[in-house]
């Protein structure tokens, strides 16, 4: 993943998380990881795993494809796609 793509999930984490009006901290806490690793995620200076990415989804009704890709409507269609045998370029 470069640079800029890291960049650019790192904003589209941000817009959900201000419109959930949430700390980083408090993000972080609802997606049970530290609050320093998401905010490393938002600010693009450390690469999105994929079993964060799945969790995000969920926890949040987003769709991964555009959480990484920024392509597609924000929010999950069904409220509980199936990520079962998807392949996600992270």
């Amino acid at each position: 993943m470069d640079t800029e793509q890291k960049k650019q999930i790192g904003e589209r984490l941000a817009l959900v998380r201000a419109a959930k009006r949430m700390s980083q901290k408090a993000m972080g806490e609802h997606l049970s990881v530290p609050w320093r690793t998401y905010q490393n995620y938002e600010t693009g200076s450390r690469e999105m795993q994929v079993d964060f990415a799945v969790a995000y989804s969920e926890k949040l009704d987003v769709r991964i494809e555009w959480l990484v890709n920024g392509t597609g409507g924000q929010r999950r269609q069904s409220g509980h796609d199936s990520h079962e045998g998807m392949l996600v370029r992270i």
